[in-house]
């Protein structure tokens, strides 16, 4: 399976999109379908930036998949989109399913982001020696 994605946070996929940050969930999703058809690739937005519980949305081939998980207060951690989509690259590579890769990805990088690492005074960094 070839997983050609792009991997935005919510503004960044706002300005992307060239759309507004503040969109429902229909909003968005519609929105993320449109871009991943015209660019016939997968869209994984992280959901990190919103203000509610993060929700990470995946547009891959006419699905979308959604996958929630607790904010962690007081982790502003650089990096999390690319980890994800590289592990989710891995699971892919190890024969699971997109939605188990997804599944086990998140899992991962949640562990990463617990144990994330401060930069000084400014952003946290993941911390991938613990799965």
């Amino acid at each position: 399976m070839l997983f050609r994605s792009v991997t935005p946070n919510l503004p960044e996929f706002a300005l992307l999109s060239q759309d507004l940050l503040d969109k429902s969930a229909y909003e968005l999703e519609r929105s993320m379908q449109l871009f991943a058809q015209q660019l016939s690739i997968s869209l994984l937005v992280k959901g990190g930036h919103s203000k509610e519980n993060p929700v990470d949305r995946l547009w891959h081939q006419g699905v979308m998949l959604r996958f929630t998980s607790p904010r962690d207060p007081g982790r502003d951690v650089h990096g999390t989109g690319g980890a994800l989509n590289a592990l989710i690259a891995v699971h892919l590579t190890l024969g699971k399913s997109l939605e188990e890769a997804f599944k086990s990805a998140k899992a991962t990088l949640y562990q990463w982001i617990k144990h994330s690492k401060p930069l000084g005074s400014g952003q946290r960094m993941l911390f991938p020696g613990i799965s």
